[in-house]
């Protein structure tokens, strides 16, 4: 995992490990670190630079799952665990899941249980 600029810089030195296969770029640390943010010139050289030397030693290379169409990343790291909790419960709620291709819908309205022996509408 590469996390500061320091990280950067050595990026040569840490791909070149023996055993090495993948590399992360730990985007949010890297922001904190550097002091810089997504988007901002000096931010993506870091990012470039992690990419290209990942890429070019033949190494799997991995970010934020909100940079999954950034070309050569092939991992990802996943949502937190609350918002998998969230999104679990909201699917369980939702009348149809798949009402929305299988994603975790963001809007959904909770449904309950019909009340035993009540009319249904």
């Amino acid at each position: 995992m590469i996390e500061t600029p320091i990280g950067v810089e050595n990026a040569e030195k840490i791909a070149s490990v023996p055993g090495i296969d993948v590399i992360f770029a730990a985007s949010t640390d890297l922001g904190n670190f550097s002091g810089h943010r997504q988007g901002e010139k000096e931010y993506e050289a870091l990012v470039t630079r992690i990419h290209d030397v990942t890429l070019q030693h033949g190494i799997r290379l991995g970010g934020p799952q909100a940079w999954k169409d950034r070309p050569g990343f092939t991992f990802f790291q996943g949502p937190g665990e609350t918002q998998l909790i969230r999104c679990g419960a909201r699917m369980n709620l939702v009348a149809n899941p798949l009402q929305d291709g299988g994603h975790c819908p963001q809007d959904a309205q909770p449904k309950v249980a019909p009340i035993e022996g009540a009319a249904t509408h």
